[in-house]
Formats: structure tokens, C-alpha cells, sequence
């Protein structure tokens, strides 16, 4: 049974309810070509580089939405500061996922074999998809924003 078969075969959710692998290490009889080898090797250092920004910047949202809530007075600081817990979460999932990526680059370096390598490729993906996901929702929040701001700019144009 081929690779792509198998996870095919075993199947479960993710978090979007896309089918996502679970991947069972087995023993692998192929070995890896060098060249494929060294490119994850030297990928390796920019993915922990920008898993490092993304949880660096989830942390500081996470951290001045807390403050934000727990010492605001009003309500609408409040929802300001929940709006900063939101994008916390939102910029840590695609951070997840390169964490995951990084972790089978290594394992698949040091010898994980196609199954390591099919772990990199399916992290890789979710990151992507992930990625994309939250890209088309911020278009279509932005696209909204902008309707309903030209509405109350006319509105207000209207009645003055």
C-alpha cells in the first residue's frame, strides 16, 4: 500500500474538519535522496525562525488582551482587548502547525524515513490551509468593514 494510501486510510479530523493523517512510525525501506535531505535541513532554521515571530507575537496579543481586559473600565475597551485575545489565537494556530513542521523536517532528517517525511508535508499543508483560511476571513471581514462604513458615511452625508 502506498504512502498516500495508507493516510488516506487512517483517517480523523482537524480543526477545519478536514480529513488530517494519523501517521503510525513504521519501518522504512526507502531511503531518502540526499538532495531532498539537505533542503529540508536548510529549511529548517527559517521555519523555527518564523515559529519563534508567530508565538512572539501571539504571546504579546495574548498577554495586552488580558491586560486589556482585566484593567479596562468600559465595555468597549474591553471588547478592544478581546478582539487582541481573538487575533492571539488566530496567529497561533499557523504557528502550531510550523512547529509541527519543524519538528518532522528533524525527524525525517535524522532518519524518519517517506513516514517523517509524509508527517512534514501533511504539517506543511495544514499551515498552508490554515494560512489561506485565515487570509480569505480577514478579506471578508474587510470587505464588510468597508460596506458598512461607507453606509454610515452616506447615512451621516444624508441627514446633515
Amino acid at each position: 500500500m502506498s504512502v498516500g494510501a495508507e493516510i488516506r486510510r487512517q483517517g480523523a479530523y482537524d480543526l477545519f474538519m478536514q480529513p488530517r493523517p494519523v501517521l503510525r512510525p513504521t519501518p522504512s525501506t526507502e531511503p531518502l535522496p540526499a538532495p531532498i535531505l539537505t533542503v529540508l535541513e536548510q529549511t529548517r532554521p527559517w521555519i523555527t525562525f518564523f515559529a519563534v515571530l508567530g508565538l512572539l507575537v501571539a504571546g504579546l496579543a495574548g498577554w495586552g488582551g488580558v491586560h486589556g481586559v482585566l484593567s479596562s473600565t468600559s465595555w468597549g475597551e474591553r471588547v478592544k482587548a478581546g478582539f487582541l485575545l481573538l487575533s492571539a489565537v488566530i496567529y497561533f494556530l499557523p504557528t502550531m502547525f510550523l512547529l509541527r513542521y519543524r519538528s518532522a523536517i528533524e525527524r525525517t532528517v535524522n532518519g524518519g524515513g517517506m513516514w517523517a517525511l509524509a508527517q512534514a508535508l501533511t504539517a506543511q499543508k495544514s499551515f498552508w490551509r490554515t494560512s489561506g483560511l485565515i487570509t480569505i476571513w480577514s478579506f471578508v471581514i474587510y470587505a464588510i468593514l468597508l460596506v458598512v462604513v461607507l453606509i454610515v458615511a452616506a447615512v451621516a452625508v444624508h441627514f446633515n
